[in-house]
């Protein structure tokens, strides 16, 4: 299977209240979003992200990446 991500503006403190996420924290928003994706994707799958991954961009890519289990393919990286 292919997947398309992007924005998912983790790391993202005032993205919760600006889309009115249902979290009390980012460590809480960026651990539901990384668990949810892994009970979808498996590991022959491929995942593009596209953009807005998150803010701290070098932690927050490092910190993601870390957590998948399949290939990824990143749209403008720094």
């Amino acid at each position: 299977m292919i997947y398309l991500i992007s924005d998912l503006h983790l790391d993202h403190k005032s993205i919760i209240s600006y889309c009115n996420r249902p979290f009390s924290s980012v460590e809480e928003m960026n651990r539901t979003i990384i668990d949810n994706r892994n009970k979808v994707v498996k590991e022959d799958d491929f995942v593009y992200l596209a953009s807005n991954l998150g803010l701290g961009r070098k932690k927050t890519k490092n910190t993601v990446l870390a957590e998948k289990r399949n290939k990824k393919f990143l749209k403008n990286e720094e």
